[in-house]
């Protein structure tokens, strides 16, 4: 199943938190489709995801929205 969760309304730290909240809930073969709007925010996501071994399937740095694509 595919879940999103739209964080361009937050600033750090709420975005990480919230994804790692949304990623613990995750079963296996489940992929959670994030957006975001700042630069910053995706790196801290990128590690969080290395950390816990998630799989960042695809990111697209769109002009106003960046979004990311991770699978457990």
């Amino acid at each position: 199943m595919e879940y999103e969760l739209d964080l361009q309304a937050y600033l750090c730290p709420l975005p990480l938190l919230m994804t790692q909240k949304a990623l613990i809930k995750l079963a296996s073969g489940d992929s959670l489709k994030i957006l975001l709007n700042h630069t910053s925010q995706l790196e801290d996501i990128r590690l969080l995801c290395e950390v816990e071994q998630y799989q960042i399937v695809d990111v697209q740095n769109n002009k106003d929205e960046i979004c990311m694509l991770i699978k457990k």
